[in-house]
């Protein structure tokens, strides 16, 4: 997937986020938490590419934390999500 569609495509950080969904939901932490990161990663590098799923990656991100304990981590995932939210609602 990356190869066809290049390693910093928003199509595939749209994929690495389903597929820590699906990890995390599986009880696969670690799994998870590394897919949500490689979304995340190219999420940061084509910022303006997807808002919209660099925000749903951020949530994703911030329901793992609070599944593993991490409550300030994801409160602060989860102020960056409405952040971006925010500004693709701008005009």
């Amino acid at each position: 997937f990356e190869k066809t569609l290049g390693a910093n495509s928003p199509d595939v950080a749209r994929c690495c986020s389903k597929m820590a969904h699906a990890c995390c939901n599986q009880g696969k932490h670690d799994e998870a938490e590394s897919c949500c990161k490689q979304a995340l990663a190219i999420y940061e590098k084509t910022p303006t590419a997807d808002p919209g799923g660099f925000a749903k990656a951020l949530d994703e991100y911030a329901a793992l934390l609070r599944k593993t304990n991490r409550v300030a981590e994801a409160e602060k995932t989860e102020s960056r999500a409405r952040t971006l939210r925010e500004q693709k609602a701008k005009p």
